[in-house]
């Protein structure tokens, strides 16, 4: 990150100095002349994080600056993930948590481990919420399911279970199952429709789901009797014994 600095303030003083003190405007927290001189030299990056690493300038800035790293294309991603753990601002470590949806592995995981750390629900959520779409979140698969089954926020533990489906980890299917048991709807029924996204024939013929089709909230129950029905009918479709088009009539 300093070669790149110290090569942006050598060949282009003026972009770099530029770079350096840019603001975004107050009326226009997307203010595209702010992102188009961000987005103009990869070496953007190296300045960028150090900007955020001297923690000196107002927090909306910061924020700011943390949402344009990933725009930079340039080498971003583990300062970034860094960053997570030592930022004092929890919107700021919450904004560089979500760009850790375009992050190159193994920074992305790491940052998105950090998250799941914090002490800030908001970014423990917003880490539970990008693993979905952040592949390398597999490898911290562990991180995730613990975080399902002991994370005090409701929003972080229901996020983690709908990221667990969009990963398609089925090996996450036993701690999806002890969190039908949680003590919030929300993530009972998240759980539930990760599961069946998963293997609907083995979450069809769990105990704990025909007891949530009998009883308990109104939403978790009927997802439940849907997911009954469903693989019933995938049963059925599937012993389905009429003959093949073609085939001669039995005698």
């Amino acid at each position: 990150m300093a070669i790149d600095v110290d090569s942006f303030k050598r060949d282009d003083a003026l972009r770099y100095m530029r770079v350096r003190t840019a603001i975004p405007d107050e009326e226009d927290p997307d203010d595209p002349a702010f992102a188009q001189l961000l987005s103009g030299d990869p070496r953007s990056a190296g300045v960028i994080l150090q900007r955020l690493i001297s923690g000196a300038e107002p927090l909306e800035v910061r924020v700011a600056l943390a949402e344009q790293l990933p725009y930079t294309r340039g080498d971003w991603h583990e300062g970034a993930a860094v960053l997570i753990r030592l930022d004092p601002d929890p919107e700021v470590r919450k904004a560089l948590v979500e760009k850790m949806r375009y992050a190159e592995a193994p920074h992305a995981a790491i940052g998105l481990r950090s998250g799941l750390e914090d002490e800030s629900p908001s970014v423990r959520a917003a880490a539970a919420r990008t693993a979905g779409f952040q592949p390398s979140a597999s490898l911290i698969e562990a991180e995730l399911t613990a975080s399902l089954l002991g994370d005090s926020d409701w929003e972080t533990r229901a996020a983690i279970a709908h990221s667990l489906g969009a990963l398609g980890l089925v090996s996450a299917f036993p701690a999806l199952t002890e969190a039908l048991g949680d003590r919030d709807r929300r993530v009972r029924l998240a759980s539930l429709q990760t599961m069946a996204r998963l293997d609907l024939q083995q979450t069809a013929g769990l105990e704990e789901v025909k007891a949530l089709s009998r009883g308990g909230d109104q939403a978790t129950k009927a997802a439940a009797r849907r997911i009954l029905k469903q693989a019933r009918a995938a049963e059925v479709a599937g012993a389905d014994p009429s003959p093949p088009a073609g085939a001669a009539p039995a005698e």
